[in-house]
């Protein structure tokens, strides 16, 4: 239903589907970062120190945390300090402990940032719910750019 619903309204769903999202994955947060600065360009959460900015993306320490699938999960924020100390201060300012991040690159640039975010808890997922994240994760992205 939300991706159908991402395929035919296009921009206008992303609300909804990211209300929907949240709701039935018990998502804290949801930002979706996008733009040459990777600025926040759509929120949902109780975000008491939003990162506005996911400029950080573009540290080599960070960037190379994607997987093949352009996923990045971290549930242990301490990983973060040395590899990206800004991305690190961040998250522990947002009061982030757990996100999931999908990356859409345009020529092997970052283009959007999808993240999931969680405040001082940890979930663990299962392989049918991470790939229907990854799919509604990667599409979100997508939308956001046309």
């Amino acid at each position: 239903n939300m991706i159908l619903r991402l395929y035919r309204e296009g921009k206008s769903a992303i609300p909804g589907v990211m209300k929907d999202m949240q709701t039935y994955f018990d998502i804290d947060g949801i930002a979706i970062y996008t733009g040459v600065d990777m600025h926040r360009t759509y929120s949902r959460g109780n975000y008491v120190n939003p990162i506005q900015s996911l400029s950080f993306i573009f540290e080599p320490g960070y960037l190379e945390q994607f997987d093949a699938n352009d996923c990045y999960t971290e549930s242990i924020l301490s990983h973060l300090e040395k590899r990206s100390p800004m991305a690190y201060r961040m998250n522990v300012r947002q009061e982030s402990s757990k996100f999931i991040q999908y990356l859409l690159k345009k020529d092997g640039r970052p283009e959007v940032v999808v993240s999931f975010d969680f405040f001082n808890r940890s979930p663990k997922f299962g392989v049918t719910d991470t790939g229907i994240m990854q799919t509604v994760g990667k599409l979100l992205a997508e939308v956001a750019i046309e």
